[in-house]
């Protein structure tokens, strides 16, 4: 019977020699399976009918071929639903555990299924990474998050200050204050290297003095006043800063607003009748748009000491003269670069940073969770 259908196909190849056209599914119905068969059946050039309903004549012999060996004409089933092995039920467990705890295992995730669902079908480790992917699920790096970032206590003084906010706040002339500490090893967290290979950086052997810069920025003008300090902020040189800022100020009305560092307590302006000051609630570092202006201060310092960072060896310091140490020296530099640094601060992007800021007012009036930084 098979060489009967093999010259068969000799005898049609006239018949087949032009193009077939292909359905657009890939498939033939049922009816013309069942047409070819008959034609076989009947002694009649199948391949010739195959060629009029448009069906390839190697499918052609296909058909025939399945129902010589097993009578049918029924093309097997294709596609379809698959079987779903993490049903919904599954898969609300899973997200309901990651939410209380994002750094569990795919291991601990399917015990717990195995644990709760003893009669289902296990699953591998690798089927629950594939359900969670599907629900958006991915690998990312942590972040601590303290445990009195979204208390009772810390939300109710988030609305206390988003109420202020509303109702004078926005129509005063605020200026924020706060301080940032840097040092020569202050550089970029990543770079490039070849695949296999680590980002390595030079550097010198000592990190140098640790130095501070207390800014107060304004949507009025941008930077409205800063000190450079070396070592950290005591209260005494906060009060001293806002000394300054208040001849800096002068009988312009002004709200000074910081957060509750130890030495920002006992902070107080010369005149707190026309320059008051306002405390942020704690843990709200995204009401502060002088925290977002820090960080457009280093990216520009970054960029600036990897064009010096060769420069910071010790012969190169023991070549230059009119410093008495080597410390002394790469401090001045440090101080140079920051104070070329800070001119990297517009008034556009201060505005742009107060607009950011008063974006989380609504979820402090609602009293939200809120967990992000900027």
């Amino acid at each position: 019977m098979r060489l009967r259908l093999m010259c068969s196909l000799m005898k049609g190849g006239g018949h087949a020699a032009a193009v077939m056209p292909r359905r657009q599914n890939g498939s033939v119905c049922a009816d013309d399976r069942r047409r070819i068969v008959d034609a076989f059946k009947d002694g009649r050039d199948y391949v010739a009918v195959a060629q009029e309903l448009g069906v390839r004549r190697t499918t052609a012999w296909s058909v025939v071929a399945k129902w010589q060996r097993t009578g049918e004409t029924a093309a097997r089933p294709r596609g379809g639903s698959r079987h779903v092995k993490v049903d919904d039920e599954m898969r609300d467990l899973l997200l309901m555990i990651i939410e209380s705890d994002p750094t569990v295992t795919l291991q601990r995730l399917n015990n717990f299924l195995r644990e709760t669902w003893p009669e289902k079908p296990q699953v591998s480790n690798a089927t629950v990474s594939r359900a969670l992917h599907n629900c958006l699920i991915t690998v990312k790096q942590t972040r601590p998050v303290p445990a009195d970032r979204n208390s009772p206590t810390t939300k109710e003084k988030r609305h206390e200050y988003a109420s202020w906010m509303i109702n004078a706040g926005m129509a005063a002339h605020r200026v924020y204050v706060d301080e940032t500490g840097l040092n020569l090893h202050i550089s970029r967290s990543r770079g490039r290297a070849a695949v296999g290979e680590r980002a390595a950086r030079v550097v010198c052997g000592q990190r140098g003095r640790n130095m501070t810069v207390i800014m107060a920025i304004s949507d009025q003008v941008g930077v409205l006043y800063y000190e450079v300090v070396w070592g950290g902020v005591t209260a005494e040189i906060f009060g001293d800063f806002l000394t300054s800022l208040g001849v800096v100020l002068g009988d312009e009305p002004a709200t000074v607003v910081m957060d509750n560092a130890p030495a920002h307590r006992r902070a107080q302006l010369a005149d707190p009748e026309l320059h008051t000051v306002r405390m942020l609630a704690p843990y709200s570092p995204f009401l502060n748009p002088i925290e977002n202006m820090f960080s457009v201060f280093k990216a520009d310092l970054k960029q600036r000491l990897s064009h010096v960072q060769e420069r910071l060896d010790d012969r190169a310091a023991a070549l230059t003269a009119g410093y008495r140490s080597i410390v002394t020296w790469r401090s001045s530099i440090l101080e140079d670069l920051a104070h070329q640094a800070v001119p990297a601060i517009t008034r556009e992007k201060v505005c742009a940073a107060y607009r950011h800021a008063n974006s989380f007012l609504g979820a402090c009036l609602g009293r939200e969770d809120i967990l992000a930084d900027e």
